[in-house]
């Protein structure tokens, strides 16, 4: 079928009692399983991370892992590596989606999913039904990420990066802010990114920025003899009549309106 192409797979194994340890950046892209056992990780030579199994992790081209049993007991890995041109849709998608900071994955039903990652080692060292294989490798990704959303630990994770980064353009509005590039720090796509910043702080990025831009146009034309020109410039618009246009919008005042209005209250 079709759909199925654009995956191959490169290698697959499970090792008990393991105690191996990988400094690189992978050749392929891989879905890890530690199903018991302790191991540390650290991805982009950021602060170690120790889980014990069950856990699951995604490695990647893209990063460089470290990642060891640290401890007396030595761990269970099952593995699944993969390549092909159909991985940047999964990436595009969030099916493979990875954050440096958190990368390990809680799992809902860790024996069901060991399970299906045996099944998928079998089929790949089998060298048969590649169709079948791709559609067990992504159902495993799915529930990865399905669980992920489900997670209160990601939950609160992503929470206090949103916190943080309303902090930030409340103190500098007037930052020409490049959202894409705030997506790439918390590791996801900006449609995801873009859902994420509504779920936990209200509006788009677009409007949080012209609310901040508002609020500290209000706080200048108080606070400064500055034109309102001047003041347009200071919160990062250019076009004066556009940013008259808005502060109307937001306090149902003009700004020149607002001064006269306020100024000395």
């Amino acid at each position: 079928m079709k759909y199925y192409e654009g995956i191959d797979f490169a290698m697959a194994d499970v090792q008990f009692g393991s105690r191996n340890s990988k400094k690189n950046y992978p050749f392929y892209y891989g879905l890890q399983l530690v199903y018991s056992g302790e191991i540390a990780l650290s991805i982009d030579h950021g602060k170690e991370i120790r889980r014990k199994g069950p856990a699951a992790f995604l490695t990647s081209p893209e990063h460089y892992y470290e990642y060891s049993s640290p401890g007396v007991e030595a761990r269970d890995h099952y593995w699944v590596c993969f390549y092909g041109p159909k991985t940047a849709q999964y990436r595009e998608e969030e099916l493979f989606r990875i954050n440096p900071e958190m990368p390990f994955f809680r799992l809902r039903h860790p024996e069901e999913f060991k399970e299906r990652m045996t099944h998928l080692i079998a089929l790949v060292q089998g060298g048969r039904e590649h169709d079948r294989a791709v559609c067990l490798l992504e159902t495993l990704l799915f529930t990865l990420q399905a669980d992920a959303e489900l997670s209160p630990v990601q939950s609160d994770h992503y929470r206090d990066q949103f916190a943080e980064l309303a902090a930030r353009i409340a103190g500098d509005p007037g930052k020409e802010w490049n959202f894409e590039a705030e997506a790439k720090k918390m590791c996801v796509s900006l449609n995801h990114f873009n859902r994420l910043f509504r779920k936990y702080l209200g509006n788009s990025p677009r409007h949080c920025v012209i609310q901040a831009r508002m609020r500290r146009a209000a706080d200048l034309l108080l606070d400064s003899s500055r034109s309102v020109a001047e003041i347009a410039m200071l919160v990062g618009m250019e076009n004066e009549f556009y940013f008259s246009r808005l502060f109307k919008k937001s306090f149902a005042l003009s700004p020149s309106g607002y001064r006269k209005e306020f100024q000395g209250i």
